[in-house]
């Protein structure tokens, strides 16, 4: 019996482990997430990061997007003073099949873009991928002005999608605006981020996906020519919840809900219930149409029913086995 409650303890423990190695950490000022779904799928394939004595951090990680409650890259702990910052990929290996992109983006959180909930994480994001998404052709500079939706702008990049490939990702303050430089290539100025950038300051994400990309296929280091944020506290390493899939505007929401407050008659506010209940399915549907980053998979993986099957199993032969001991006397 104590061999019995010795081997079940020891399950739960290991179990135990198993769900807490995916969580993100902090290494030298840096997050390291727990990783993209393979094949859109329950494997997760982790992050490794090594930062080097110069502050360059090595990084390699595979995967595919999918809702952005994992994700694979690194992000900086504290933020960085964005006017002068400059952000160098240099890449040994990327992904050679399928869709693909290269996220080197300034936040307010030191994590991943959000397709369904783009407030939650707002800034920029500047995504690079191969021009036809097929080959290793030119690069297409995709930049999203990511603050209450995406707002793109596009530009050729004349830098060829393919392993050793080098991407300079710079930063430009002009008044109250912000323009971005990606290997010569300038883009747009863009005004509304001045509110997001508060005291001209955010995190550093750099990420890479890629829609058959297996285990490791991307391995690159990541230089940061720049300064802390004077003024910028220690931020807490993110919690991966996923995110809601809900797209009605705030303003939207609560005029309804004063229309059902105020009507007190029981058959109207079904049928306003009904209709709200239409549109936000409608909504759903126009914003997985929409998206151009990743297709979404908020299904339970496999790896965590199985986990949930072995603790219910270990936890009924622990209560079997107490009540034959119990027998017993």
């Amino acid at each position: 019996m104590k061999k019995f409650l010795l081997c079940s303890l020891s399950a739960l423990f290991i179990l135990s482990t198993l769900f807490t190695v995916s969580a993100s950490k902090e290494v030298n000022g840096w997050i390291i997430p727990d990783g993209f779904h393979l094949d859109q799928g329950g494997i997760i394939s982790p992050v490794t990061a090594d930062v080097g004595a110069d502050g360059t951090v090595s990084v390699a990680n595979g995967g595919w997007y999918t809702d952005g409650s994992t994700w694979g890259g690194i992000a900086s702990a504290k933020k960085y003073t964005l006017d002068g910052l400059k952000v160098e990929v240099q890449f040994s290996k990327v992904s050679q099949e399928g869709d693909r992109w290269i996220c080197i983006g300034f936040l307010e959180k030191p994590d991943i873009f959000k397709v369904k909930d783009i407030g939650s994480n707002k800034g920029y994001a500047n995504l690079i991928r191969p021009k036809d998404k097929t080959d290793n052709s030119a690069l297409n500079w995709q930049g999203f002005e990511a603050i209450s939706s995406f707002s793109p702008g596009s530009a050729p990049v004349n830098t060829i999608f393919a392993d050793n490939m080098k991407l300079t990702m710079e930063v430009k303050k002009d008044g109250a605006n912000y323009k971005f430089i990606l290997n010569g290539v300038e883009s747009p100025a863009y005004a509304n981020l001045a509110s997001v950038f508060v005291n001209d300051a955010a995190h550093i994400v750099v990420a890479a996906s890629g829609q058959n990309a297996i285990d490791k296929d991307y391995a690159y280091t990541v230089k940061v020519t720049g300064k802390i944020a004077p003024d910028a506290p220690a931020t807490s390493t993110p919690t991966t919840t996923t995110p809601s899939t809900t797209t009605t505007t705030p303003a939207k929401d609560t005029t309804k809900q004063d229309v059902t407050k105020a009507d007190t008659d029981k058959e109207d506010t079904a049928v306003k219930d009904n209709d709200k209940t239409t549109k936000d399915d409608t909504a759903k549907a126009d914003t997985k149409s929409t998206e151009d980053v990743a297709d979404v998979d908020t299904g339970m993986s496999g790896g965590m029913i199985a986990i949930i099957i072995i603790v219910g199993v270990v936890i009924i032969g622990i209560i079997v086995a107490l009540i034959a001991k119990k027998k017993k006397k």
